[in-house]
């Protein structure tokens, strides 16, 4: 569809798919790492062709990956504003 000069139509696609599947994953990234997501922020690009999912959880974890705790940025109590 993009190459046929219809790239909106591939991001409301990919949005649709996004909001259809939110649940899906917020219930996965939730029992993987034991937290609770309070936001699900996702993204879509043509070119260069990228999707991004971003979870941000209730406090921090731990990462095997990266040894210890991942980079976080601590954000104010739910409903109340910096």
């Amino acid at each position: 569809m993009v190459d046929g000069g219809e790239p909106g139509r591939v991001l409301a696609l990919r949005a649709e798919f996004a909001r259809v599947m939110a649940g899906r994953y917020t219930q996965a990234v939730q029992q993987v790492t034991g937290r609770t997501v309070v936001a699900l922020l996702s993204q879509a690009h043509v070119d260069p062709d990228i999707i991004v999912e971003v979870f941000f959880l209730d406090r921090r974890f731990g990462s095997t990956v990266t040894g210890g705790v991942a980079e976080v940025i601590d954000l104010p109590e739910a409903g109340r504003r910096a």
